[in-house]
């Protein structure tokens, strides 16, 4: 019998939805935003419990360095192509504290959520 892996401790960075907030081109009313921001939610729960495993990114001529963190893709249920991901970070897997951190979600159109990552990461080296 296989043991079951725990869940990971889930922890969002300061801002981690803002990109959410600024899809209006995509996601024109207020119940379609409710269910996009409970789809990345319900998303970010998966990868916590090892339900999803996400991409592993790296350097990206587009925005930069994301070595390290990984992302998975999500939309509404239904929407097909998925036209958001998450990006995040897994910290402490072969310690006591695995904890996945939810850096951004947003669309994945021209490279944003990437973008946003990066600024993200770069504010965070320089302070």
């Amino acid at each position: 019998m296989t043991k079951k892996k725990p869940p990971y401790r889930l922890l969002y960075a300061p801002g981690a939805f803002d990109p959410l907030d600024d899809v209006d081109s995509v996601v024109d009313d207020a119940p379609a935003l409710a269910a996009l921001h409970a789809a990345a939610l319900e998303t970010a729960n998966k990868v916590a419990n090892h339900q999803l495993t996400g991409k592993r990114l790296g350097e990206r001529r587009v925005s930069g360095d994301l070595s390290g963190a990984y992302r998975v893709a999500f939309d509404i249920a239904g929407v097909r192509p998925q036209r958001f991901c998450i990006v995040f970070l897994i910290t402490g897997e072969n310690g006591t504290n695995p904890t996945v951190e939810i850096l951004r979600a947003g669309p994945r159109a021209e490279h944003v959520i990437y973008k946003a990552v990066a600024a993200f990461i770069d504010k965070q080296k320089n302070t």
